[in-house]
């Protein structure tokens, strides 16, 4: 049984690679140890676990901004496992009112379908095009908002 709980500093290893696993569709990462490290210290970091074993990971923004997920990612081998959809049930646990934001692929990038179902299947919604990503990448943001009077409240 694998279960989400904040990060903490032993978990950096585990975590640096699963980023290198992704790294080719996510695209260079040179900041990430740094990003994890201060996740871990401000308490934003997420971790899925099971024993010892680190399955996904998910870096977050602080309580007091905009709330937005700005990394997550599962271990190739414990993908369709349900460990994605557990980490966003935390997030959503953690913020449970105001939008919730996440940046990923765009449609033309078809690796990144199974992120993009990710997020709908938890009701998040296009919210348009995102800033490219260093690579040159199309990015779209997905938008998942608490206020169920706009019509894009949270569908699970």
């Amino acid at each position: 049984m694998f279960h989400v709980r904040t990060a903490q500093i032993d978990d950096v290893d585990q975590w640096l690679r699963i980023s290198r696993e992704v790294e080719p569709l996510f695209g260079p990462m040179p900041d990430i140890r740094q990003h994890v490290e201060r996740g871990i210290a401000r308490g934003t970091a997420l971790v899925a676990t099971e024993a010892d074993a680190l399955l996904g990971a998910c870096l977050l923004s602080r309580d007091d901004a905009p709330h937005a997920i700005h990394w997550l990612a599962v271990a190739r081998v414990h993908r369709r496992r349900g460990v994605g959809s557990l980490l966003i049930d935390a997030v959503r646990a953690r913020w449970s009112a105001g939008d919730i934001s996440v940046v990923t692929f765009a449609t033309d990038t078809p690796e990144g379908e199974a992120a993009r179902r990710l997020c709908e299947s938890h009701g998040f919604r296009s919210a348009g095009p995102a800033p490219a990503a260093e690579d040159g990448s199309a990015r779209c943001r997905y938008v998942l908002g608490a206020d169920p009077l706009r019509g894009n409240a949270p569908t699970r």
